[in-house]
């Protein structure tokens, strides 16, 4: 009888030692925020190197050259968004931020961001859990209902750039109800 109390004495600790590990692995990349490694980077095309250092930040150039791009109608473009059914399906605590550029002269040119929450579409760059970066020249194809398409039409079109700013468990925990958008953002 002492052997086989010794023995399962030890299988429990070996039980409780995997499951600890386990459990701290899983805590762990479910609180850390994600690697260089997690950055969805499908490019951007026209000399466009989204880098995570850089893609936030203006071209050297930007004061240096003129710049006569006529930007298009981000009115209409927050109007649809309002009433897309994408806004009303965010989860209360995730956010999405998306910033549109155009390029001048071989140098990329921010236009507008917008931050997204639940029901909620304003023009100011805050963190969020999602970055999408997209060519402005996009914003005058947005309808109503045909956001999913113009995001693949981009994204085919190397246009289109997304960085995940939080941990990959945290993020499909947050953003489990918004799955059947998986495919329109490339998730």
């Amino acid at each position: 009888m002492g052997k086989l109390t010794s023995f399962i004495i030890i299988f429990l600790i070996i039980i409780l030692i995997i499951s600890m590990s386990v459990f701290g692995y899983l805590l762990f990349n479910f609180l850390q925020k994600p690697s260089q490694t997690s950055v969805q980077d499908t490019g951007i095309t026209q000399n466009s190197s989204l880098s995570p250092s850089s893609q936030y930040y203006p071209d050297e150039c930007r004061e240096l050259l003129p710049d006569d791009y006529a930007l298009p109608d981000f009115n209409n473009f927050k109007s649809v968004i309002q009433n897309e059914q994408l806004l009303k399906d965010l989860p209360s605590e995730g956010s999405l931020k998306i910033m549109f550029f155009h390029f001048s002269a071989g140098c990329r040119r921010w236009d507008k961001t917008y931050t997204l929450t639940k029901n909620n579409i304003e023009e100011k760059n805050s963190n969020a859990d999602v970055d999408i970066i997209i060519l402005s020249d996009y914003v005058s194809q947005i309808a109503p209902g045909n956001i999913c398409e113009v995001i693949q039409d981009a994204r085919e079109n190397n246009d289109f750039a997304q960085t995940l700013n939080i941990g990959r468990s945290k993020f499909y925990v947050r953003y489990s109800g918004m799955m059947k958008y998986k495919e329109c953002f490339g998730f």
